[in-house]
């Protein structure tokens, strides 16, 4: 009977005694209508994955390395060569230009900036979802869901698929390079060896490198 109803589910707005019905299911000790349901609610709410995450995850710190082609704001094309370090307790943004020998420059920025450029880092680029996005994870076809439910989300699962995963070696440097750990000691370390920047990725390189471009002057 649920396997039944489940799949005669209204794909509409759902009330909100359907969406604690359909909730209670995907906990149901019944495999095939537990996967039927959680199956349904994907359908149903397909943000609701990454809401949940982002709700879990703070960045503590980052490193971002870029060594490709980027377009800057005027759409022009310039051969990126730097790293960008973020420690959040130390509220440290830190740029390494190795075009001019690996010269570092490091800017301190307050509670209320640093708090805003780390959200805005997972809520709005979703740096956690990257290796799914960009098919960068080297067991793509093996990949689970994290999402376990919308208020019930459990960390463990978050745990166990944020473990360092390398991907595969590639010839030669990598284009960009990003390794993420959070203050729940989850860790990412994202890898690509394509020429070309995604938009994402392009974009966390263009917001970190205004912090370090001139001031221009007030006419």
């Amino acid at each position: 009977m649920d396997i039944n109803r489940l799949m005669n589910f209204p794909m509409r707005r759902l009330s909100e005694g359907e969406k604690k019905w359909l909730k209670a299911k995907m906990k149901d000790d019944c495999p095939e209508v537990a996967d039927t349901a959680r199956e349904i609610y994907n359908v149903c709410f397909p943000h609701a994955e990454r809401n949940a995450m982002k709700k879990q995850l703070v960045i503590n710190t980052l490193s971002f390395e870029v060594h490709t082609e980027v377009y800057d704001g005027y759409g022009d094309m310039e051969l990126a060569d730097r790293r960008f370090t973020i420690d959040w307790k130390s509220r440290v943004l830190t740029m390494t230009d190795f075009h001019t020998g690996g010269v570092e420059q490091s800017v301190t920025l307050e509670g209320g900036q640093i708090a805003k450029l780390l959200r805005y880092i997972v809520h709005t680029l979703e740096i956690f979802m990257w290796e799914q996005d960009y098919s960068l994870r080297p067991d793509e076809g093996d990949y689970d869901p994290l999402f376990d439910g919308e208020e019930d989300f459990f960390m463990e699962d978050l745990e166990d698929r944020l473990e360092i995963q390398l991907p595969k070696e590639s010839e030669g440097n990598p284009s960009w390079r990003v390794r993420v750990e959070y203050t729940n000691h989850t860790e990412q370390d994202i890898c690509s060896y394509e020429d070309y920047m995604p938009d994402r990725p392009e974009e966390l390189y263009l917001s970190l490198l205004k912090y370090f471009e001139p001031e221009e002057e007030e006419f």
